[in-house]
Formats: C-alpha cells, sequence, structure tokens
C-alpha cells in the first residue's frame, strides 16, 4: 500500500480540506495525455496547454491517501479551460487517472518549493515516523532547492523509505486484524446466554467453548476469552487440537503480545 487517490470524499478528508483551503471543496480531476507532458512538472505542463489552447492554471493540492494510515495534500496545478472545466495534464508515475484536487484560488507559483502537508489518520508510531521523514525531505528541498546535493538528499529519502516499509508492514496486520475480527462470530450458531450454560457446565463442549470464548473476545475480554479455551485444552491432546482455529484467530486479533504468548505456550502443552 501508499499513497493513491482517494476512492471517496470521506469526512477526515472534507477536515483536511477544511485545514487546507477553508471554503474550497475537493473534486475528482481526470487526467488527459497532452504531448510534451512529463511526470512532476505539473506547471510546465499546464503552461504547455495554456499555450497551445488557453485558458489559465488553476493551483491548489492534489490529495492523497495511504488508506487507513494517513492523508497528504501535495501543491499542483491542473489546466482551467474558459468554461471552468479542469483537467490535469500531468502524468503520475503509478498510472493514476484522476486526482482528487482542492483548488486553491488565492495561490500563487512562486518558483520554489511548496511542503507537502500532512493528516494522520492513525496515533501510530508509524505514521508519526513517516510524517517526520517527509517533512525531512521538504525541509532539505527548502534549504538546497534547485541543486540539492546528493549527501544531503539520499539520507532522507532513504529514511523515507525505511518509514514506509514500517508502515506498510503496520498497515497489512491491521488489515488482518480487521479480517479476523470480521470473521470472529462467523458461524456461531448459539446465542450468547446459552453458549456461556453450556460451556460451564461441560469443559469438553468444543462448540459451546468455542462460541463462549469469541463472545467474549468480542467484548474485549482477551483475558477471559483464553482461559475459557485453555481450560477446555488442558482436558486431552484432542481437544486442544479441535480448539486450533479458535485460538490462531484469536492469537491474529488480540493486540495483547505478551498475553497472546503466554497463551501460546500454555496451549501448546497440551497439543503433543
Amino acid at each position: 500500500m501508499s499513497m493513491t487517490t482517494p476512492r471517496i470524499v470521506s469526512d477526515d478528508i472534507r477536515a483536511f480540506c477544511q485545514s487546507l483551503v477553508a471554503g474550497s471543496t475537493a473534486l475528482f480531476v481526470d487526467f488527459v495525455q497532452v504531448d510534451g507532458a512529463v511526470p512532476d512538472e505539473c506547471f510546465d505542463n499546464v503552461d504547455l496547454l495554456v499555450t497551445n489552447q488557453g485558458g489559465r492554471p488553476l493551483l491548489g493540492w492534489t490529495i492523497w491517501e495511504w488508506e487507513g494510515a494517513l492523508l497528504e495534500a501535495e501543491f499542483h496545478a491542473v489546466w482551467e479551460d474558459d468554461d471552468g472545466n479542469l483537467v490535469d495534464p500531468t502524468p503520475k508515475a503509478d498510472g493514476e487517472q484522476r486526482i482528487l484536487f482542492l483548488p486553491d484560488r488565492s495561490a500563487s507559483d512562486h518558483g520554489g518549493v511548496t511542503p507537502s502537508r500532512h493528516y494522520p489518520l492513525q496515533e501510530w508510531d508509524e505514521v508519526t515516523e513517516y510524517i517526520a521523514a517527509c517533512n525531512d525531505i521538504s525541509g532539505v528541498q527548502m534549504r538546497f532547492y534547485p541543486n540539492i546535493p546528493a549527501d544531503e538528499w539520499i539520507p532522507v529519502i532513504q529514511r523515507r523509505e525505511r518509514c514506509a516499509d514500517a508502515l506498510n508492514r503496520r498497515t497489512s496486520e491491521e488489515a488482518t486484524r480487521q479480517a479476523s475480527q470480521q470473521e470472529l462470530m462467523t458461524g456461531v450458531a448459539l446465542s450468547e446466554d446459552d453458549a456461556q450454560r453450556r460451556s460451564e457446565s461441560n469443559p469438553v463442549d468444543i462448540e459451546a467453548r468455542t462460541a463462549h470464548a469469541r463472545y467474549l473476545a468480542s467484548n474485549g475480554d482477551f483475558n477471559a476469552a483464553f482461559q475459557v479455551l485453555l481450560e477446555s485444552a488442558r482436558q486431552s491432546q484432542q481437544v486442544a487440537n479441535d480448539l486450533g482455529d479458535t485460538f490462531r484467530l484469536l492469537f491474529t486479533i488480540c493486540d495483547d503480545p505478551t498475553l497472546v504468548n503466554e497463551t501460546r505456550r500454555e496451549w501448546s502443552r497440551w497439543l503433543y
């Protein structure tokens, strides 16, 4: 996962946009191939269209999304024709065919570097560190533009790449966790009361014990959920094996690594 055009204009995106340009509204703008246009040169690309077809440049911000992690606003220019229609003539390295663009009619191109802005969607260390790495890049660009020394540029780019890798791992882990949470109650046929009643009366009632544990986990009580499963696992190796799918599912969802590791060790004692 990395930065891409948002699929929808979410409430977070609206809030971010208002913090950037109060009263302006983001809209999707299609990319149109223009002869001579090149990536990363939006101002020159728009000037090329103005020269050939008239119209005018419109400055603003491209809104990018790292889904589930953060938003980024990149200073950008699109072309506006005499009827007010907008076109983005700048090719994207990843082949994006449209952008989410926030017009800023008060902005001007001063010929230097305008730092990107960021809006965290999570309070993760990985998000904070990634944004800090991006800000370091902007700092180097603003200090040395247009001739940035390699010994200044390479370290900040490498740091951002490391932070991006860490953030990719975190978002992947969270996606797996969310999928597991959705799976948690799938296939549970017993009501919560029936599951608890049967579970408490019979420690080897696999259906009831797994349902009871899943209900407890869904309410956030992973410690109690694991205790229900471990009590059953101690009955026999076969029962410990039969509970394997539920153990593994809860290991994926639980965000307490100490509890997960302790439970995993205890469960393993009864498997062999």
